[in-house]
């Protein structure tokens, strides 16, 4: 608190010098004339208000020294600019014939003033380095930068600032061969990036920075194919590093993992219309302490909500989200709540409670192979839990309900699949048939949750290998865990009632594709190469995933990037309720063949089971 002050202080007084330098550049440095020396006197705390009141609302006193860019220059002009005019209106309020010739230069001074101060703390970070770090110090390993745009002259700053020794940056390499030879803060353009094989061999590059505007996947893996074949190691420059959510203290270059490799542009969207939509709600969140649970708390927290109420089976993972919201510097109200959506007398305690305006209902058992082993517990909770929290929902007044599924849940195949596939039916069906909107988003695999197959292989590679791959031709959509999110709080925004959207998520990945890049990552850090080993579908598990049935189609709604699904989606309410019947029926009494029946037989079978 006390450096903001500080900063506050240094730059009113800064231009409270900015003005006594105008006066005296203004009479050439000779003594003032003493009807203008004592309109100066009266002037210097006039400005000293201004200008500080100027720097206050502009809030360059609240700006980190050790991070200035040339972007701040604006701000700085713009704060300048105004705190002269501020001074300038109330001068000549008080003193109507206050001279115009030093008015000028005390904008022009300030502006010089505010942008020294603003940018000394990079110029004495730069010279503490230079002292400390002499010519005859220990060399430092070459690098490239690939870019020579905003991103790549970001990370040069970066890498300028940081304290780290061990790297040096050689030069840039551009996408355009014509800028072969220009500087970028002293350091020069070696060519384009058709050169990067002969610049890498020829000048013995220890690492390769990828800062690249907008590259497609398939060019980053080329980049990172070519680099590495060639000894360097590779890093990428994070997307968000330009973006005001950016955090300086934080490191933008990274290693590079399979998200980079996907072969799409990851979707981005627009968060106003999720912003206004969830204004002024309290939103409920089952499985908050999941994959996708804790990302959507994490997000929804930093929208206008007023209350959060994050509810989970698992205690640990309760814990986590709840300790890390609760470090945050801003975050709605929360409150958390240790409960199993299969359990209609505590559920019905905290809806009666907390009375939610919107449930994004992400609690579900998900493991394919393992509810193949236990398909009473996936019914229990993706099709009974599902149904009793719809239920209590609608009694308590819920405006909004958003069931999160999966892409396993068209034409499936096995129980999990089969589960999410009826969680939909209840959902528009009570969209159908209560008050609230109620709506599905269906996804594929995120990559990095729970179960899923990078982490999966991660710890393969840690055991060291071999990488277990179910099918040769085995393909999955993928997207990353805050695409999955971002569709979530889009199709709420949406507020269609009784649809399922489905995110554009391009074309499917080959997993034994996944597999080989993972390897050749791992190869490049480590210099092992793990064997790749073929081991049979599991059960409940199809070759290929499909985000449609035969009889549906894909259209568009008014987000980019989010469909919807147009075809015969809702089942007859008849035939919904017989499976329900059988399945409520199967589960007391523990009859497998009946369950498996009512999840996947023709109505006709049903009704035939249903009179048994």
């Amino acid at each position: 608190m006390l450096k903001p002050i500080l900063f506050l202080g240094l730059y009113a007084i800064a231009g409270v010098f900015s003005l006594v330098l105008a006066f005296l550049f203004r009479f050439e440095l000779n003594r003032l004339p003493e009807i203008y020396a004592a309109m100066a006197r009266h002037a210097l705390p006039v400005t000293f208000f201004c200008k500080g009141l100027t720097v206050f609302f502009f809030g360059l006193h609240r700006y980190d020294w050790r991070f200035a860019a040339f972007g701040d220059l604006r701000r700085l002009f713009g704060a300048a600019l105004t705190g002269s005019l501020l001074f300038t209106l109330v001068i000549y309020s008080v003193h109507p014939r206050f001279p115009r010739g030093p008015l000028l230069l005390d904008f022009l001074i300030t502006f010089s003033a505010f942008a020294t101060i603003r940018f000394s703390g990079r110029l004495w970070i730069a010279l503490r380095r230079t002292l400390n770090n002499p010519a005859s110090a220990q060399p430092r390993l070459p690098l490239l930068i690939l870019g020579n745009g905003p991103t790549a002259e970001a990370a040069f700053r970066f890498l300028a600032q940081s304290h780290t020794q061990t790297l040096r940056v050689t030069g840039f390499v551009s996408e355009n061969s014509r800028e072969t030879g220009a500087l970028i803060h002293g350091v020069p353009v070696l060519g384009a990036l058709t050169d990067l094989p002969d610049l890498l061999q020829s000048r013995d590059i220890a690492e390769v920075i990828i800062a690249l505007e907008d590259t497609p996947q398939t060019k980053i893996r080329d980049l990172y194919v070519l680099a590495t074949a060639n000894g360097c190691k590779v890093r990428i420059v994070s997307k968000d590093m330009l973006t005001p959510k950016a955090d300086p203290s934080e490191n933008p270059i990274r290693k590079l993992n399979l998200a980079d490799f996907l072969g799409r542009p990851a979707v981005t969207l627009d968060e106003t219309p999720v912003r206004e939509a969830l204004r002024d709600q309290s939103v409920l969140i089952t499985g908050a302490g999941g994959s996708i649970g804790s990302e959507l708390s994490r997000q929804t927290a930093t929208l206008p909500v007023t209350r959060l109420i994050l509810l989970d089976l698992s205690e640990n993972a309760l814990f986590e989200i709840a300790e890390e919201l609760q470090c945050r510097e801003t975050c709605p109200d929360f409150d958390i709540e240790l409960c199993d959506i299969r359990h209609e007398a505590d559920l019905r305690r905290i809806l009666e409670a907390h009375r939610p305006d919107v449930i994004f209902h992400a609690a579900a058992c998900k493991h394919v192979s393992m509810m193949e082993r236990h398909p009473f517990e996936a019914v229990k909770t993706n099709v009974l839990g599902t149904r009793t929290l719809l239920t209590l929902a609608a009694e308590v007044g819920v405006k909004r309900f958003l069931h999160v599924s999966t892409d396993k849940a068209v034409d499936s195949v096995g129980i999990m699949g089969a589960s999410k596939a009826m969680g939909e039916q209840l959902v528009l069906a009570a969209g159908e048939n209560t008050p609230m909107i109620c709506s599905c988003v269906r996804f594929g695999n995120v990559l990095g949750s729970n179960g899923s197959v990078i982490p999966l292989f991660e710890k393969q590679l840690r055991r060291g290998g071999p990488l277990r791959v179910t099918h040769a031709e085995a393909t999955r959509y993928f997207m990353t865990l805050e695409e999955a999110v971002t569709l979530m709080l889009q199709a709420e925004a949406l507020r269609e009632n009784g649809r399922i959207f489905v995110l554009d998520m391009g074309e499917p990945v080959n997993i034994m594709a996944m597999a080989e890049q993972i390897r050749e990552l791992h190869h490049a850090e480590t210099g092992t190469r793990p064997d790749v080993k073929i081991i049979g579908l599991r059960p409940g598990e199809k070759i290929h995933e499909v985000l449609l049935s035969k009889d549906q189609r894909l259209a568009a709604t008014r987000i980019p990037k989010v469909n919807t699904l147009e075809g015969k989606v809702l089942w007859e309410e008849a035939d919904r309720e017989k499976r329900l019947d059988l399945l409520d029926q199967s589960v007391k009494e523990r009859k497998l063949d009946q369950l498996k029946k009512a999840l996947f037989s023709l109505p006709a079978a049903a009704e035939e089971d249903s009179g048994t």
